[in-house]
């Protein structure tokens, strides 16, 4: 009961972060039987749980059984893209956001699933490799290892969602004339 309490509560502060970072109204409830049903959280929670989860998994086995090979660069690729889908939801349907120009919205989306790739390994390989705090502190040192994990890429992901609305207000052909013009000149 306790994890479906935090797992609304944090769905309701994203949605009210997302729309304050976008500056747009947040997504409205859905109201059946006089309850109100936050949308994202439902539609979230039923496609991972339901949906993409086990396609994920049935997926994962039967490339590394075609392959037979578990570091296979298939494989990488796809979960990766699989991380890019999930930004993409996670960045356009918390809020009515209209976005002018969907090329930032897809450029910032890869910048923060490519981050967050980088950071997960890393952090994979700090923890494995690292025994400081194992030593010093027992198996308690997980919490701290997961906690900073929790912080890191809830800040990678607001870093990625504040890039987005800020390059939002430029026109991407303009800025590409510009960043090519500084080019031509400098030659």
């Amino acid at each position: 009961v306790s994890i479906v309490v935090a797992l609304v509560l944090f769905c309701e502060n994203y949605r009210s972060i997302a729309s304050k970072i976008f500056q747009a109204k947040p997504r409205d409830y859905a109201h059946f039987k006089g309850k109100e049903i936050f949308l994202f959280w439902g539609f979230g929670t039923t496609l991972v749980f339901l949906f993409a989860l086990p396609l994920v998994v049935f997926f994962d086995i039967k490339i590394q059984v075609f392959f037979e090979d578990k570091d296979s660069s298939l494989l990488h690729v796809l979960r990766w893209i699989g991380t890019y889908a999930f930004f993409l939801i996670l960045f356009t349907i918390p809020t009515n956001k209209v976005f002018k120009h969907y090329f930032w919205v897809f450029l910032w989306v890869f910048f923060t699933s490519v981050s967050w790739h980088v950071l997960k390994w890393a952090f994979t390989y700090y923890v494995l490799y690292n025994r400081t705090y194992h030593e010093l502190y027992g198996s308690v040192s997980i919490l701290w290892f997961l906690m900073s994990w929790v912080y890191v890429s809830w800040l990678v992901i607001l870093i990625g969602m504040y890039g987005c609305k800020m390059c939002d207000t430029f026109d991407p052909k303009e800025v590409f004339k510009k960043f090519l013009g500084f080019f031509k000149k400098e030659t």
